[in-house]
């Protein structure tokens, strides 16, 4: 399967595919003058463009990649986390996203950092929460790229480094350029690519594998471990479901890109497609995982547990369809990059330029402020697309998925209980909002520094707690004893009669 026809075949895809995003950064650029066009992609995508782009965007390569290598190592026991991820997080779409959608309209907001600094009435969260989304972003890049690099080095045989500077180089010419029309339609591009991968791989490893329960038999034979419903002194333990659904819960509205792609619909009546358009997709991303455990049972042998999809495609496929579908893992790392980078220039360029430094610092004219901001989104897309290259390169985080988790957790411990309860509770306060940063993002990294044997997600969620504990017990105080002194009086009155 390594023969010359296989590399002219993945050659000339990958070709393929590299031209049509830049073609459609090109057309971004053309269509990105403003802010708004540069976060919302002006508010102009369809819900099933919009759709396809949150798919693509959250199930990135880690859910190609790394999940299913998870899935290699721990066998069914992991499949607690696709199940957490089916079931909860439309949920929260039906209850939250409309929400979303009213409150971004009356407080005139881009971004879901810019609905925190409004709700709140507060610079300091803004530039906080921007910090914290820019960090974020730049680790989940790191995950992105040790992809990138895996399949480069895999399949084309280059040094690993090769293929995390060609990824990299691509996502940063059609982002820098494009902005969020970009982001969003070579998003939905690649979530076509993302769903085909599904389609055709699940089935065709089922059946090589013989089906679940020969699958299940042979894990049971290499571990009984593989073959359970938990998988004791590891990640998922009986606990697993429990810490699993909640961390993914917290994410959810803890992570920026979801708030920013239901701000980016044109249209209120627009959600309900939206949401189903999502849940549909998030079901056939979530339940790829379950590929990596039937390779294990296949006996299949990988250099890393991260590499177990490729390979199968290689193993399983006919070669046209194998380039294909590997270079379909490749833009589930560019949807997720790309997604990551413009959340981090949106915070910076929208929540801090446009909204703190034009309005106390310094204040031009509008349409110097439009062009400044956007000059800005440009500059931090490509500075957090390069970052993370040094990253990854010296020093790779051994499983994609554990590194994209960990800074999940970093990133639900701060952002995610001003974010809910300010959209929940009309009584939540500034000072409630900055106790919720300071104490969970210290009490997450507490519980990493000295909770070894902590899993990931109850670290995330542990931190998130104790984030949304302080806005609630310092909020009500407040407003119990204090007169609500710090209630962002302005901003309520914008959200009333909702």
């Amino acid at each position: 399967m390594t023969s010359p026809d296989f590399g002219y075949w993945l050659t000339g895809t990958l070709v393929v595919y590299i031209a049509v995003c830049i073609y459609l950064g090109y057309l971004g650029m053309k269509r990105t003058k403003t802010v708004k066009d540069f976060a919302l992609a002006g508010q102009a995508a369809s819900p099933l463009i919009l759709g396809l782009a949150l798919y693509a965007t959250w199930h990135s390569i880690s859910a190609y990649m790394g999940s299913p290598g998870l899935a290699y190592n721990f066998g069914w026991p992991s499949m607690w986390q696709p199940w957490a991820i089916i079931l909860i997080q439309p949920i929260l779409l039906i209850l939250l996203a409309g929400r979303i959608r009213t409150y971004a309209k009356k407080l005139n907001v881009l971004s879901a950092i810019d609905l925190i600094g409004e709700r709140f009435q507060s610079h300091l969260l803004r530039v906080v929460f921007a910090l914290v989304t820019v960090v974020t972003m730049t680790m989940y890049c790191v995950s992105q790229y040790k992809g990138a690099g895996l399949i480069f080095s895999n399949v084309f045989g280059t040094e690993f480094w090769v293929g995390v500077v060609i990824a990299a180089a691509v996502v940063m010419f059609y982002m820098s350029t494009g902005g969020a029309w970009a982001d969003i339609y070579t998003d939905a591009f690649q979530g076509v690519l993302m769903i085909l991968i599904v389609l055709i791989m699940v089935p065709v490893s089922v059946i090589a594998a013989g089906g679940y329960a020969t699958a299940s038999a042979n894990l049971a034979a290499i571990k009984p471990e593989l073959a359970g419903i938990f998988y004791p002194g590891t990640l998922y333990d009986s606990w697993a479901p429990i810490t699993i659904s909640l961390y993914f819960t917290v994410l959810f509205f803890g992570n920026p890109l979801f708030p920013n792609r239901v701000m980016a619909l044109k249209d209120k009546k627009h959600v309900a497609r939206f949401i189903v358009l999502f849940a549909i997709g998030n079901f056939l991303g979530a339940w790829f995982q379950q590929v990596g455990a039937l390779g294990r049972s296949m006996g299949v042998a990988v250099s890393t547990a991260d590499f177990i999809t490729p390979q199968l495609m290689i193993n399983l496929l006919p070669v046209p369809l194998a380039a294909i579908l590997i270079v379909g893992i490749l833009a589930a790392m560019m949807s997720s990059v790309d997604g990551y980078a413009n959340a981090a220039a949106v915070s910076a360029g929208n929540d801090v330029y446009r909204r703190i430094w034009t309005q106390v610092l310094h204040r031009p004219d509008d349409a110097k402020i439009d062009r400044r901001a956007v000059l800005i989104m440009r500059i931090v897309t490509i500075v957090v697309l390069v970052v993370p290259i040094y990253w990854v390169v010296v020093a790779p985080p051994p499983f994609l998925s554990l590194f994209i988790y960990y800074a999940g957790g970093f990133l639900v411990s701060s952002v995610c209980a001003p974010f809910l309860v300010g959209l929940l509770w009309k009584g939540a306060t500034k000072l409630g909002a900055y106790a919720a940063v300071i104490c969970g993002l210290a009490g997450f990294e507490l519980l990493d520094i000295f909770m070894n044997k902590m899993t990931v997600w109850a670290k995330g969620v542990s931190g998130a707690a104790i984030s949304f504990a302080a806005i609630l017990l310092v909020s009500y105080i407040e407003n119990k004893f204090f007169g609500g002194r710090t209630l962002p009086r302005e901003a309520l009155k914008k959200l009333e009669g909702e």
